[in-house]
């Protein structure tokens, strides 16, 4: 019975904590970039879409040189009223070097 509790306990410790080299990436931009790091809070996160160059507004047309991976994620944090909202926003995770940009549902980045 102690067996079966400890993998149970070890199993729930490791599924918990698997996050993707871009969902971590996501989750050090939103902590840096928040009002109060330490109510951040995550969600979820969706599936990975490609991001080509011609998803770049004003991009070349047809272009479809992969440069990165956009994701939404949904999280709570507080905002500049220290009040706890939950949030939804596309990020783009470059596949050059790993930078974070947050972007709007046309891509352009804020």
């Amino acid at each position: 019975m102690k067996h079966l509790l400890l993998a149970l306990l070890t199993f729930t410790l490791f599924s918990c904590s698997t996050q993707t080299k871009e969902q971590k990436l996501i989750t050090e931009y939103v902590k840096k970039n928040a009002n109060d790091p330490s109510s951040y809070e995550p969600v979820s996160f969706g599936e990975p879409h490609k991001f080509t160059m011609s998803d770049i507004p004003g991009g070349p047309a047809g272009d479809t040189t992969t440069v990165g991976v956009r994701i939404r994620h949904t999280y709570r944090a507080k905002n500049k009223m220290g009040a706890l909202v939950l949030e939804t926003s596309d990020f783009l995770v470059s596949r050059l070097n790993g930078d974070v940009l947050a972007i709007d549902t046309d891509g352009t980045a804020y």
